[in-house]
């Protein structure tokens, strides 16, 4: 079925029954990749496909579906992606046999149109499946208003990013001062002076097409210079893009030269969607989705993890471990020398999970 919201392009989905006898399921696979070859826009295929797909979706208890390679296969001839979930792991139970039957699978183009996108493992009622409620736009409000500074590897590549750092870095202040100088700066030059990737490869893509159109019909050498222009800004932008999402993707085996944006944007849009938590158990064993009641759990968790709610006894270790010499004692008292600290920085992965100021191991090393 082909859908629409509103006036945005439309996107099509396939609601799926997968039949119990493994024969007829020959004619599901087939009829997918059928639709799969004529197909170029997003596309979601969700429903019981009554066949698993790896040891995970049973628990381990029971033995897989005879044909769950050909269900791998099919998916991948298709350029599908399991959209994965949030909730209880199985969709599907009787007795003790329970398995993930149910599932929702989507190209490429649907999961960067929908990044945001969840799938949910509703309660069981009477039937033995659960409902799987797929939401297409998760309220992001509140995780927005508390997100943390973070670096982007794109600014490297701008003009005044240098400039812009000295402006804000002074010697007679202490580093955690210039790191917090830096960071407000820094919100505000990527706002005014660095800008949208996205949106201005949108713009140049459009006066690009402007320009296009109007060079068709006459000769117009101030267009043709300000095309050239806009070309080299393109690239560069090309150039930013591709490093936001090798960023975000957290890929460390492609050199930047090698220009796959995409394939950069989908690694990041599954990493996204697989840490995002809309979805957690209580101590009843409640699923909870409520942002605000997630959050209380969040913290409670941790704040009852590291209380000291328990009597301990003092450790007497006088005879269990050799004395240190006087000057095994002067060691470890003596200032960490610079050097000791450029080796540790630079044996650092460039990007690294950041540190509690959002700044990952490239800036240290690059400034």
């Amino acid at each position: 079925m082909k859908l629409r919201y509103g006036l945005e392009s439309p996107w099509f989905f396939t609601v799926v029954y997968g039949s119990p006898q493994i024969g007829l399921r020959t004619s599901l696979w087939e009829g997918l990749k059928s639709i799969a070859d004529n197909l170029t826009s997003e596309w979601c295929v969700g429903g019981d496909f009554n066949c698993v797909l790896s040891a995970t979706d049973t628990g381990g208890n029971s033995g897989l579906s005879r044909d769950h390679d050909r269900f791998a296969d099919c998916l991948l001839e298709c350029g599908l992606q399991d959209l994965g979930f949030k909730g209880q792991p199985f969709t599907w139970q009787k007795g003790i046999i329970r398995r993930q039957l149910d599932r929702y699978v989507t190209n490429a183009a649907w999961s960067q149109r929908f990044s945001s996108a969840v799938v949910k493992h509703l309660p069981k009622l009477k039937s033995n499946h659960v409902l799987i409620f797929l939401e297409l736009w998760v309220d992001s409000t509140a995780a927005s208003s508390c997100r943390p500074f973070r670096f982007l590897a794109s600014w490297l590549t701008h003009e005044n990013f240098n400039s812009m750092l000295k402006t804000n870095s002074k010697d007679e202040i202490s580093l955690d001062q210039n790191v917090t100088n830096f960071m407000e700066a820094a919100k505000v030059w990527n706002k005014e002076v660095f800008g949208d990737i996205h949106l201005k490869k949108n713009r140049i893509l459009a006066r690009l097409n402007g320009i296009s159109l109007k060079l068709g019909f006459e000769v117009n050498p101030f267009l043709e210079d300000l095309q050239t222009e806009l070309w080299k800004e393109l690239e560069a932008i090309f150039i930013q893009e591709e490093i936001l999402w090798k960023q975000c993707s957290r890929c460390k085996w492609i050199n930047y030269g090698d220009r796959n944006t995409s394939y950069f944007h989908n690694l990041a849009t599954a990493r996204r969607r697989r840490n995002r938590v809309t979805m957690l158990k209580n101590q009843h064993g409640e699923w909870i989705d409520d942002t605000f009641q997630l959050q209380q759990l969040g913290m409670n968790h941790f704040l009852s993890l590291y209380a000291d709610d328990q009597p301990y006894e003092k450790l007497v270790a006088s005879d269990l471990f050799p004395t240190l010499t006087s000057e095994e004692v002067g060691r470890l008292d003596r200032m960490v020398a610079v050097e000791e600290i450029s080796v540790a920085i630079f044996s650092m992965g460039a990007w690294k999970a950041p540190g509690p100021d959002g700044l990952p191991p490239m800036f240290y090393q690059s400034n």
